[in-house]
């Protein structure tokens, strides 16, 4: 099977129509690129191996962390989403619970669940084992990803603190030790924030390659940033303020709302990285390609 050209600025659905291919959602999965690329890109296998275009009429869009929030419970198996969420949150000490939260994750991101106006996606109780199988390699870059920029932002801080420390004690100056204590506190608050930013992308990549080597592309990881650290940073920020609220609520209902409360923000969590992905590619981000998958050349006519 060989596919034609695609034209710039052709929709999608008339093309494979034209091609005699399946166009229908499940099937296919249309990524934002900008139309005079020549290389689109697109995570999603047609029939015989070849690679569906990279083509999306999706308009530019902000990410909703209420709709995240809510994403567990819109739906008629709330009570099912709920319950496996609230484990795998209180697994989280024992990392069985945070693998599994990433491969729910990353089954999000498959099934474009971050797009606006699609449905929540039920957890399916007879593939428990293929979200732990999903997210073992997002466990694994996250921690190691998070450990490296923890060595790259907070151990240079905290050698300089520890200078102006030493410095103080040996002039004798209380007041200077404690303005550099106090200095370091906002400094290492806005460099964990810059950390968790900077750590986003590489957990995306790891949830759509499913691949160790792949997860680690860090020309596009900076590009991610780029066009998104403003969007995380607030939309991150409603998010926790929700989340918080949430769990208060969840005490107040004699502590026992605590528990179905850290599944729901478990779960939303996973949600707005979805959300985030599907940002970044209305902006005309550039579509992860899955392993083992190829890239269909288009040129314009």
């Amino acid at each position: 099977m060989v596919a034609q050209p695609f034209a710039a600025g052709e929709k999608i659905e008339s093309y494979f129509q034209s091609q005699d291919l399946p166009s229908d959602d499940e099937q296919w999965v249309p990524y934002a690129v900008d139309a005079r690329l020549s290389n689109l890109r697109n995570p999603c296998n047609l029939p015989d191996g070849l690679s569906r275009m990279n083509y999306s009429t999706q308009p530019q869009f902000s990410s909703s962390p209420m709709r995240a929030l809510r994403s567990s419970i819109d739906s008629p198996n709330w009570g099912n989403n709920l319950l496996w969420l609230t484990i795998a949150a209180l697994l989280n000490a024992l990392f069985i619970g945070q693998i599994g939260l990433f491969g729910y994750g990353a089954e999000l991101i498959a099934k474009r669940a971050g797009l606006p106006g699609k449905p929540t996606v039920d957890i399916d109780t007879n593939r428990l084992g293929d979200y732990i199988e999903k997210g073992i390699w997002p466990f694994v870059v996250h921690l190691l990803v998070q450990f490296a920029l923890g060595l790259i932002i907070f151990i240079p801080v905290g050698l300089l603190v520890a200078i102006f420390l030493g410095i103080g004690a040996a002039v004798g100056g209380d007041e200077f030790a404690a303005f550099a204590v106090v200095m370091a506190v906002p400094i290492l608050a806005f460099l964990a924030v810059v950390a968790a930013i900077g750590s986003v992308p590489f957990l995306i990549r790891a949830m759509v390659c499913q691949d160790f080597q792949q997860s680690f592309d860090l020309s596009w990881c900076l590009g991610f940033v780029r066009l998104m650290f403003w969007e995380i940073l607030v939309s991150a920020l409603v998010y926790w303020l929700l989340s918080m609220c949430t769990i208060i609520l969840g005490l107040l209902m004699l502590c026992l709302g605590y528990f179905p409360a850290i599944g729901m923000v478990s779960g939303g969590a996973m949600h707005l990285v979805a959300q985030w992905y599907e940002v970044y590619l209305s902006r005309g981000g550039v579509a992860v390609l899955a392993a083992g998958e190829q890239v269909i050349d288009a040129v314009e006519i």
